[in-house]
């Protein structure tokens, strides 16, 4: 369509400017001139699509753009040689008049040309993000001032030509007019200079919606790369169709988050060494602790696939949140590697007298420690600089109510997992009374207690592969 409209705009201003500026054209019968444009200009159209195919399509992304543009401005010259030609060889014009139409094309052709690029522009961007594919990295470009500097003289040069022609043409004319009609003659000459003005701002006004349409869709696409990047996502990236400023923006907005991307994988990678390492000394300092911290960990998983079958889990659990889950769970009863490793006795002395009491551990902690190891791993885990939602996990997975509401889905799982191991003895980790699921737990799952009990031998089936995966 858009195509039609620049050949139908184009054929119908030098119907008009024809005459106004060349009288040879001037001479012939104004139906004639309108079906030798329509003619030239309808079987260009018909012809454009199996010469675009070859010349544009079957070009790379790399070279398709710089394609367009000389497909078009070849168009464009064979339709003013044709004109020129025929009008030669059928009403025996001179060639003068010939290359007044030449001006013409040219000038209707640059706005048409630069318009159709653009076009073509937005249709390669839809190709390649529908491919998932970029342009290969920029190689020497025209910079854009240079290129509005060349379009600003171009655009002076041709309007200021055919205004000079239309002048030459008139004075001429004016020179045989009776002085009592000068002055309507006047006005005839400003309504054709008028004219050439308004065609010219017709296509000034369009190409700039057509390049602002452009531009619009480029700021988009990194306003939306960097914000997806911004959030955690760094698998997007910029779609690159332009050789340009632009399109070196995109290229280096792509490589900086393949940047962030491999540092955040190596960060992730050390992580989680650290955390293996940290369950292997929890293990090796004390086989019951390691048990049950490995123990849970494979619970947690358990837990969060079984919640996640559930629809109004299925958002909310997805893969990567279900390994930060399984990740961190080693890490929810460092506190006590902490109070086992740096003051020995004085926890077992701790764990002797829950014993005698036949309580929870935890409940004499904060007596006989001073903080409980939910507090102790809690100040390890921020030193280290370990994933927010990790460090909520540690810090409240024995006491839900403090948990801020962005963590509360985190540590409900870790807790409930951490309880369901602890009921079905999957590992003790010193305690040997076993605290009650928290209420806010059952509320942060929307389970009740036909689910809770539903789930907790949905587990316990699975007692055999955990207690493999924790020897």
């Amino acid at each position: 369509m858009r195509p039609f409209l620049h050949y139908l705009f184009a054929a119908a201003t030098l119907a008009i400017y024809g005459g106004e500026v060349c009288p040879f054209i001037d001479s012939l019968e104004l139906e004639a001139w309108i079906a030798e444009m329509g003619l030239v200009f309808g079987l260009a159209l018909l012809l454009r699509p199996a010469y675009w195919r070859r010349t544009v399509l079957s070009l790379g992304p790399e070279e398709r753009l710089a394609g367009a543009l000389r497909a078009e401005g070849v168009i464009f010259l064979v339709i003013a040689a044709v004109i020129t030609f025929f009008n030669m060889a059928v009403y025996d014009f001179p060639l003068g008049s010939g290359l007044k139409i030449v001006v013409a094309c040219v000038g209707l052709g640059f706005f048409a040309t630069l318009d159709l690029q653009l076009a073509e522009e937005r249709l390669l961007y839809d190709e390649l993000v529908a491919e998932g594919r970029s342009m290969l990295p920029v190689r020497r470009y025209m910079p854009l001032t240079a290129r509005f500097s060349v379009g600003a003289v171009v655009v002076v040069g041709v309007v200021a030509t055919v205004v000079t022609l239309v002048v030459i043409k008139d004075m001429e004319w004016l020179g045989h007019i009776p002085p009592e009609e000068m002055a309507a003659a006047r006005w005839a000459v400003a309504g054709e200079i008028l004219f050439v003005a308004l065609v010219a701002l017709a296509h000034l006004i369009n190409l700039s919606l057509s390049l602002s349409k452009n531009l619009n869709l480029f700021f988009k696409a990194e306003n939306r790369v960097l914000a997806t990047a911004t959030s955690g996502d760094l698998d997007t990236r910029v779609t690159v169709v332009r050789n340009n400023e632009f399109g070196l923006m995109g290229i280096y907005t792509n490589r900086m988050i393949e940047s962030l991307k491999a540092r955040t994988e190596e960060l992730q990678r050390t992580r989680d060494v650290t955390i293996h390492a940290l369950a292997s000394l929890a293990e090796t300092r004390d086989n019951e602790t390691g048990a049950h911290l490995l123990r849970t960990q494979r619970y947690v998983r358990a837990l969060a696939l079984k919640l996640r079958e559930r629809p109004e889990y299925a958002a909310r659990l997805d893969n990567e949140t279900v390994d930060l889950l399984f990740k961190s769970a080693p890490l929810h009863d460092i506190g006590k590697v902490i109070f086992d490793n740096y003051f020995n006795e004085e926890y077992a002395k701790v764990v002797e007298e829950a014993l005698r009491r036949n309580v929870w551990v935890g409940e004499l902690e904060q007596e006989l420690m001073g903080m409980p190891h939910a507090e102790a791993g809690y100040h390890l885990a921020r030193k280290w600089q370990f994933p927010p939602e990790v460090i909520d996990a540690i810090r409240y997975h024995h006491q839900l109510s403090a948990a801020p509401s962005s963590s509360m889905g985190v540590v409900a799982v870790v807790h409930a997992a951490d309880v369901l191991c602890r009921q079905i003895r999957l590992g003790a980790a010193g305690d040997h009374a076993v605290a009650p699921l928290d209420p806010a737990a059952r509320n942060a799952l929307g389970l009740n207690d036909d689910q809770l009990s539903d789930l907790a031998l949905a587990l316990d089936a699975e007692r055999e592969s955990i207690e493999e995966f924790a020897l």
